[in-house]
Formats: C-alpha cells, structure tokens, sequence
C-alpha cells in the first residue's frame, strides 16, 4: 500500500512516495543506497519516516519495441544482477514452492496430479543454490522512463534486497 505525490517546490518537481509505515520506507531506502549507479533510480533526497521524496525523472516512455529500449534494460537488469548478489540455499525457496502449490490443489484451483507433476519437474530443475541480490520486482513498461539512452526505474518501492535474483522478470 502506497501513495504517490507530485510536488513542486520553487518550479521544480519532485515525487513524494507515502508507504503503508516506517519500516517499508527504510526498506526501500536502504535497497536503493545498495543499487549501482548503472542501474538507474530518482535520487533520493530523504526519507522521513514512512514518507520518501525523490527527484522526479523527466524522459520519454520505455518502448519495448524499440532495440535501443530493450538494449538499455538488459543493461539496467545486467547491472543490478551483478551488484552485491550471494548464493544461498534454495531450501527456502523449495518450502514455498510446497507452500504454494499445497494451497492451490487444496483450493481446488490445481489438480492433485498437476501439483504432483510440477513438484516432479521443479525437483529435477532444482538448484542447490540459488543467487540473491537486488532486484526490480515490478518490470512493467510504464514503470520505466528513458533519458537519453538510458533507462530509469521510477518504481522505486519495487526495488528489492536480498531476494533470488530473476523474482521480478
């Protein structure tokens, strides 16, 4: 849960984000201190309690069907991927995926042979360890702006730490 704010102060705009409380804020704070500079995000100005104020990014709309678009995400993706990322057991990972799939056949959306066959092929795919680091979690066009050549994510809360690598694509 959040809130977005347009503010002007002086002639110049800024983007207020408002989070559901302090913790959320510090969260997002702390992801983008960890963010490379090649990865691109509003700067942060400050955080007050649950409140962030960013800089407002002016650009054109990432256009997927654009090469040099897509060129620029690979490299925003390319850069955040390789930013202080970890290997980890997957043992966590590998519970959810039980989790998940327990719930959905005993909701009756999946059937008991769909959710043996996924767990089946899962167990063959599954990896000892896994990589976590930072990611974008929500990497939908509108979500980016370009400037120039480069790509910014304005999204700011959907920047992650400590999470598998590859969650948001």
């Amino acid at each position: 849960r959040q809130a977005v704010y347009f503010v002007e102060i002086n002639g110049t705009r800024f983007k207020r984000v408002v989070l559901g409380d302090s913790y959320e804020a510090c969260l997002v704070e702390r992801a983008l201190e960890s963010a490379p500079a090649s990865a691109r995000f509003p700067q942060l100005i400050h955080r007050h309690e649950n409140e962030l104020l960013l800089s407002f990014v002016e650009g054109r709309k990432f256009d997927p069907a654009r090469a040099a678009d897509l060129g620029a995400l690979a490299a925003f993706f390319g850069a955040l991927y390789g930013a202080d990322r970890r290997g980890e057991s997957s043992r966590n990972l590998w519970r959810a995926l039980n989790i998940d799939l327990d719930f959905l056949a005993t909701a009756g959306l999946i059937d008991p042979g769909l959710k043996a066959s996924l767990l089946e092929r899962a167990g063959q795919l599954r990896p000892v360890d896994i990589q976590v680091g930072l990611d974008y979690v929500d990497p939908v066009a509108k979500n980016f702006v370009m400037d120039g050549d480069s790509i910014v994510a304005i999204d700011v809360e959907s920047l992650r730490r400590d999470v598998p690598l590859g969650t948001g694509i």
